[in-house]
């Protein structure tokens, strides 16, 4: 099995910006492997795209930053790409799905390659590979991993990884229910005061502007600087998170309201784009799902929901249930290494490169971004030049999806990893 680097050692980025929504730069950092990783013949290197945690309120490429994930990902000779998106408030659920659409459509562009291979430190020698993209995340950013893969379907991503994922279920108590006692880590319930700000705006002011990211800072008593910290978990006390999402207000009572046990009869058309659990979910990529069982700001049973719902579909599921661990336990907790990293370096398997006529090659040239403008690369001398076009209307990808990957059939125990990858190829998808 592959080892981490000491110490998780990973090169500097270099950033590139996938896209422009209405003047605000959307940008990915590029982690490139090392030379002595991958053979001179191959430049072209598959990648792993992936989105920080946060409750799609607060965070940036940067921050929450998965450094074993980056390590590992390197050291099998492929590119790992850590990428902004807007955040919620004032900006919704539709404007991160098309952000993160959007980093697929830049990778999968014609002139893809070229702004890539012109950063500075890169000297040309590596692109990213179009045919060869996975999508993963932790918490908020396994939900846009789960949207990557069932909107562009197993054509345009090899490969999904969900680390105690949101989106799994939104039709449970923890998103549909007001809290009146502490809900998450025992921590208490927050006042709404705090976020006036952002939910109570002066009349008269300007309006909140849009952003990609914003940094985790404390005060000198280690008290968050910026409520966006906060935001998430004061959102899924009051059982507005939803609303946000979706942009409706109220949006969430309708839901609570409505005929149990299927509120999705509430959830309109153009919201189902948000909701993984309402998706055709036939042409999902085969996918890593990781979760802890002590996990109280995402709970188990959301990964467990979207492997059932996967599996009900046809698609290749591993499983990896971790007794006692929390939330972010890859970021606060030790020990881990042993029960995930084997998982994982399975699921990066899936990229490798195949025989021609089994690898699913990328057919259309996008998926259609509204508001997003022509991606912009950050060049050398800091000029900015166009890099890719971005077309057409937004929805799950129409393509004939020509082979799929299948799946083992899952075990009904209890068990902590279940319904490995078949990697075999199965017959072709009509």
């Amino acid at each position: 099995m592959l080892e981490p680097a000491p110490a998780y050692s990973i090169p500097a980025p270099l950033s590139i910006t996938y896209s422009e929504v209405d003047g605000l730069p959307l940008s990915c950092d590029l982690y490139l492997p090392p030379c002595s990783s991958y053979p001179a013949h191959s430049p072209a290197r598959p990648a792993v795209i992936y989105w920080h945690g946060g409750g799609l309120t607060c965070g940036d490429r940067r921050t929450w930053f998965p450094t074993w994930l980056c390590a590992l990902v390197l050291q099998k000779g492929y590119i790992f790409v850590s990428a902004d998106h807007r955040l919620l408030i004032p900006c919704t659920g539709h404007d991160v799905l098309c952000d993160a659409l959007a980093v697929f459509a830049f990778f999968q562009s014609p002139l893809a390659r070229a702004a890539v291979q012109q950063l500075d430190g890169n000297s040309g020698r590596v692109w990213v590979d179009p045919n060869r993209l996975a999508a993963a995340g932790t918490s908020a950013g396994g939900y846009l991993a789960y949207l990557a893969g069932a909107h562009l379907g197993r054509e345009r991503v090899r490969a999904v990884l969900g680390m105690y994922s949101m989106g799994g279920d939104f039709f449970t108590p923890h998103y549909l229910s007001r809290k009146t006692v502490p809900f998450m880590n025992d921590r208490p319930l927050l006042g709404r005061e705090l976020f006036a700000p952002l939910l109570s705006p002066v009349p008269g002011d300007p309006p909140l502007k849009a952003l990609a990211g914003s940094k985790l800072e404390f005060d000198d008593t280690g008290f968050p600087a910026d409520p966006r910290i906060l935001l998430a978990r004061y959102l899924l006390q009051e059982a507005v998170w939803l609303d946000c999402l979706t942009g409706q207000p109220g949006f969430t009572a309708q839901l609570a309201s409505g005929p149990d046990p299927a509120p999705a009869a509430a959830v309109s058309p153009q919201h189902r784009a948000l909701f993984p659990q309402l998706l055709p979910l036939a042409h999902f990529p085969p996918t890593l799902l990781v979760h802890g069982t002590a996990d109280t700001a995402v709970h188990l049973a959301e990964s467990q929901a979207m492997a059932a719902q996967l599996r009900a579909s046809g698609v290749g599921v591993e499983q990896l249930w971790l007794e006692g661990r929390k939330h972010s336990f890859d970021f606060h907790e030790a020990g881990w290494e042993g029960e995930v990293l084997p998982g994982v370096e399975r699921w990066l398997g899936l990229l490798e490169e195949r025989e021609e006529e089994d690898v699913p090659k990328l057919t259309k040239q996008g998926v259609g971004l509204q508001g997003h403008a022509r991606a912009i690369p950050q060049t050398p001398r800091g000029e900015r030049t166009r890099a890719g076009s971005l077309v057409g209307s937004p929805g799950p990808t129409q393509a004939k999806h020509m082979r799929t990957w299948s799946s083992k059939s899952a075990s009904a125990g209890t068990g902590r990893r279940s319904g490995e990858f078949g990697l075999e190829i199965s017959n072709i998808v009509r």
